[in-house]
């Protein structure tokens, strides 16, 4: 994953920086590092960010066939 990715995801969740770094366990200035690729995101951050993101994707989907 990189850093415009991971930021795109974490807009798509409705996230601050802040309350994803917290997510991560990691600082905001790190997960700002990751986002400006100035620092190789961790691969297990990544992976959870995509399960995050995939998850949302499917509880979005199920919220929109109950209309």
């Amino acid at each position: 994953m990189t850093g415009p990715k991971l930021r795109a995801a974490r807009r798509r969740l409705g996230w601050t920086q802040r309350a994803a770094a917290g997510a991560l366990g990691v600082s905001p200035r790190t997960l700002s590092r990751w986002e400006c690729n100035a620092v190789k995101i961790h691969p297990s951050a990544a992976r959870f960010v995509a399960h995050l993101v995939a998850e949302h994707a499917t509880s979005r989907k199920r919220a929109g066939h109950r209309r």
